[in-house]
C-alpha cells in the first residue's frame, strides 16, 4: 500500500498506475505530491497520464493535465507541448486553464511562436475573466511582439486584470533589448566578493579538499562553504560538487512599513550585484527574483520590477532565460539577499532520468574521493542513468569503463546519456551486481538503489553487505571502491570480511536518506575506521 506521507517514498515503475488513479479522490495537497513523484518515471507516466485523459472526470481531469505539463517541462519536446496546447479547447474550464497556466513554461522559440499563434485568437473569444488573466500571464511569458502590440492596445475595467495587464507587459519588455551577452569565462571580478559555494548536504569537505588556498574556503551551512574571493566563473565552477554560487549582497533596512521593494532596488543597484552581473552574466544581464518565506510579496516584487527598469536598463528581468536569480530570504527579524549563479551546462548530458538517480554533483564527490588514475578501469555495478561512470570519465584518463544493471529501463536512460557525453570505452550491460566483475576492475563507483526502488524480499543493507564479501576476493590489492552506503554499520561487516580496509568520510543527505559516503580499498588487510 502507497503512503503518500513517507518522505523517503520513491515510487517504482508499477507504482504510477495506482498514483495517478489516486487524483481522483485525494487532496489537492496529496495530488501535488503525486504530480512530483510520478516524475521519477516520466515517460511511462506521460504514456498512462495522456491514456487517463480521455475518460477521466473532474477533479481528476485538472489534475492529469497539471502532470502532463510538469512532465513536459521536465523532459520538454514539441510532441509534448503540442499535446498539452491541444487541451486549450477542453470541454472541462479547470483542464483547459490548467493547460493555459501550464503552457507558460514553453521555453523554445519555435515553439513559442506557434503557441503565440494559438493563444491569440483564443484569448479574443474568451469570455470569463479569470481566464483571461491567465491568457495575459501565459501571453506575457511566451508571447513577442504581436502580444506585446495586443496587450498594449488592452484596457479593462477590472483592477485584477490591470494589475496581470502590467505584469505582462513588463515581461514582455525583454524583446526591447536584444539578446544577452555572455561575459568572458576567464573574467575576474576587481573587488573581493563573499560567496558561498553551495552542494548537496554532507559534501562540503569535498569542496574544501579542491577548493584554492586563496579562498579561505570554510565551513557554513548544511551543503555550503563560504568564501571571500577574486574569481571567474570558470574557477568557480572547476569543481563539478559546486551545484550553484550565490554572492552575499549587503544587508539592507526594510523600513518601518516592512515594504520590501525599495530593498529589492537597492541590491541589485549595490557594487556587489553589478559586479557579480558583470563578470558572471554579461553586459546584459538577464536575472529573475525569487523571495522564500515572509509571506506574499507580489506587489511589492512589481514596484520593485517597475523601478529596476528605469533605474537598470540593461539588467532584464527574464525568468524564462535567466543568468542569476536574487533570492531574497524573509523572516519576522528581516530579509537578506544573494544572486545565485548556476552553471547547469555541465551537466547538459543527463536528459534521461531514473527513479532516485544520482545528481551529477553527488557522482562528482564519489569520482573526486576516488582519485583519477588513467590506468583505471572502473565498474558500476548499479548503473542506473550512468551518471557515476560519465563523470568519471569527464574527470581524466582511464582505460575502461563497465556498467551493468538489472533494469532495461535503466540502461536505456545510460546508454541515451553517454552518448550525449561523447565519452568512449563506455559497456553497458543487462546483468547482477552478484554474478561479479568484469576483468581487472580497479575502480568501482556506485550509488546504489535505495527507497522502494529495492525489493528483495531482505534487508538491503544485508544485501550489500554480502555484495561486499563476495566482490573482495574477486579484485586485485590496489582495487578501491568509492560508494554510497545506507548503512555502515551492517555493511562495514561485509567489506571487512571482503579484505577491504574501511575509510568512512562523511554522512550525506540525499532528500531524506542519511547516506555515508565511503572508500574502501584493498590494499591490504589491515582494519581501520577514521572519520575524515
Amino acid at each position: 500500500m502507497i503512503n503518500l506521507e513517507d518522505r523517503g517514498y520513491t515510487p517504482a515503475r508499477r507504482d504510477v498506475a495506482e498514483l495517478l488513479a489516486r487524483l481522483a479522490t485525494c487532496d489537492d495537497k496529496d495530488a501535488a505530491r503525486i504530480e512530483r513523484l510520478v516524475a521519477a518515471h516520466p515517460d511511462h507516466a506521460w504514456r498512462l497520464a495522456s491514456a487517463s485523459l480521455g475518460a477521466a472526470l473532474a477533479p481528476a481531469r485538472g489534475r492529469l493535465v497539471d502532470v502532463m505539463v510538469s512532465l513536459a517541462a521536465l523532459e520538454p519536446s514539441a510532441e509534448r507541448w503540442r499535446a498539452v496546447m491541444a487541451l486549450l479547447d477542453d470541454a472541462d474550464p479547470k483542464a483547459r486553464r490548467n493547460a493555459l497556466i501550464g503552457l507558460a513554461r514553453v521555453d523554445d522559440p519555435a515553439l513559442a511562436a506557434e503557441l503565440e499563434a494559438a493563444l491569440l485568437p483564443r484569448f479574443e473569444a474568451e469570455p470569463r475573466p479569470d481566464h483571461r488573466r491567465s491568457f495575459i500571464a501565459t501571453l506575457g511569458r511566451v508571447g513577442g511582439a504581436a502580444s506585446a502590440a495586443r496587450l498594449r492596445a488592452l484596457t479593462s475595467d477590472d483592477p485584477l486584470t490591470r494589475k496581470e495587464l502590467e505584469r505582462a507587459l513588463l515581461r514582455l519588455a525583454r524583446h526591447d533589448v536584444g539578446e544577452a551577452r555572455e561575459a568572458p569565462r576567464s573574467l575576474r571580478p576587481t573587488r573581493w566578493l563573499k560567496v558561498s559555494l553551495c552542494t548537496t548536504p554532507g559534501l562540503e569537505a569535498v569542496i574544501l579538499k579542491t577548493a584554492p588556498t586563496a579562498w579561505g574556503a570554510r565551513l557554513g551551512a548544511p551543503g555550503v562553504c563560504l568564501a571571500t574571493l577574486k574569481a571567474s566563473r570558470d574557477e568557480l565552477f572547476a569543481s563539478r560538487v559546486v551545484r550553484s554560487v550565490a554572492v552575499a549582497l549587503p544587508r539592507v533596512s526594510r523600513g518601518p512599513d516592512g515594504d520590501l521593494a525599495p530593498c529589492i532596488v537597492q541590491w541589485m543597484r549595490s557594487d556587489e550585484a553589478q559586479e557579480a552581473l558583470r563578470c558572471y552574466a554579461g553586459a546584459r544581464p538577464r536575472w529573475a527574483l525569487r523571495v522564500v518565506g515572509g509571506g506574499q510579496h507580489r506587489a511589492a516584487i512589481d514596484r520593485a520590477l517597475a523601478t529596476l527598469r528605469e533605474a537598470l536598463p540593461q539588467c532584464l528581468n527574464d525568468p524564462r532565460s535567466a543568468q542569476a536569480w536574487l533570492e531574497v530570504r524573509v523572516d519576522r527579524l528581516g530579509a537578506e539577499a544573494a544572486l545565485v549563479f548556476e552553471d547547469d551546462d555541465r551537466y547538459r548530458y543527463r536528459t534521461a532520468m531514473v527513479a532516485a538517480a544520482s545528481h551529477p554533483a553527488v557522482a562528482a564527490a564519489l569520482v573526486t574521493v576516488a582519485e583519477i588514475r588513467p590506468d583505471d578501469r572502473v565498474w558500476d555495478p548499479f548503473c542506473g542513468s550512468g551518471v557515476e561512470l560519465i563523470e568519471r570519465g569527464l574527470a581524466g584518463p582511464y582505460a575502461a569503463l563497465y556498467g551493468t544493471d538489472r533494469s532495461a529501463e535503466a540502461l536505456a536512460a545510460a546508454r541515451t546519456n553517454v552518448a550525449n557525453s561523447g565519452l568512449d570505452g563506455v559497456s553497458l550491460r543487462e546483468g547482477d551486481a552478484f554474478e561479479g566483475p568484469p576483468p581487472d576492475i580497479s575502480l568501482v563507483l556506485t550509488n546504489p538503489p535505495l527507497g522502494h526502488r529495492v525489493d528483495f524480499g531482505v534487508r538491503w543493507s544485508d544485501h550489500l553487505a554480502r555484495f561486499l564479501n563476495t566482490l573482495g576476493p574477486r579484485l586485485a590489492p590496489g582495487a578501491r571502491m568509492v560508494w554510497l552506503s545506507p548503512d555502515p554499520r551492517v555493511t562495514d561487516a561485509g567489506a571487512r570480511a571482503g579484505g577491504f580496509s574501511v575509510v568512512s568520510y562523511f554522512d550525506v543527505d540525499l532528500g531524506g536518506h542519511r547516506l555515508v559516503l565511503q572508500r574502501l580499498d584493498r590494499a591490504n588487510l589491515r582494519h581501520d575506521r577514521r572519520r575524515g
